[in-house]
């Protein structure tokens, strides 16, 4: 039987993998994406409930963008 993921697993010594620029650059290449790529679905959406919810993703990409671009904190 497996035993799957423990607190055996776990290394609170380990170095980062990451440093903290990677993240926030990742974050906000996420961020843009999410942009443009929900802009480009709002538009096509023909249910109400669907124009909702990618508008609802929209609004929700613009704050992400903003905490993470550092021309605009």
């Amino acid at each position: 039987m497996p035993e799957g993921f423990t607190e055996n697993d776990v290394d609170l010594d380990a170095p980062r993998l990451f440093s903290d620029t990677f993240a926030l650059i990742y974050l906000q290449n996420m961020a843009r994406l999410g942009l443009v790529a929900y802009s480009f679905a709002l538009p096509l959406m023909a249910q109400k409930d669907t124009l909702n919810f990618y508008q609802k993703c929209l609004d929700s990409s613009i704050p992400a963008y903003r905490e993470t671009d550092h021309n605009h904190a």
